[in-house]
């Protein structure tokens, strides 16, 4: 769903909140589901902490890609997560934006992510960042169920 400049997802998983957490900032969990359909993650880095950085590099078949990356404003584990995201290595980059994460223990194998994305300005094709977004919380739920 969107309004105006801003994603608002909500999804559940079955997984206790810091099981969840921890796949929204390790790297190498991270490598196993972020994305927009047709890239891979090639590279992913993070220091989760206030003002810790992060860079997710993303790569097609053809080995054509970009690098998402940002910096943490807000690490409250397993509560909540929220950072800054900008786009290197693309022609039309999208604006930079504010990503808000908020996990809410439903039960002990039941949780809740409420997603929040803000941009500067509406992106041309906010369907498609909404799409992407919409694609990788599916495959994180396909993971965590391995």
């Amino acid at each position: 769903m969107k309004v105006q400049n801003n994603i608002y997802l909500n999804r559940r998983f079955n997984c206790p909140a810091s099981e969840l957490f921890e796949w929204l900032v390790q790297a190498e969990l991270i490598a196993k589901w972020f994305g927009p359909q047709g890239f891979s993650v090639k590279t992913a880095q993070t220091a989760v902490a206030v003002g810790g950085k992060y860079s997710i590099e993303l790569v097609k078949h053809d080995q054509t890609g970009f690098t998402v990356k940002g910096e943490y404003i807000k690490v409250n584990r397993p509560r909540n997560l929220e950072f800054s995201l900008y786009y290197e290595g693309l022609a039309n980059k999208p604006p930079k934006s504010i990503v808000s994460i908020q996990l809410i223990e439903l039960s002990p194998r039941e949780s809740e992510l409420i997603f929040s994305q803000k941009f500067e300005f509406t992106p041309s094709d906010i369907e498609n960042r909404a799409a992407a977004w919409e694609y990788m919380f599916g495959v994180l739920k396909e993971q965590i169920k391995i």
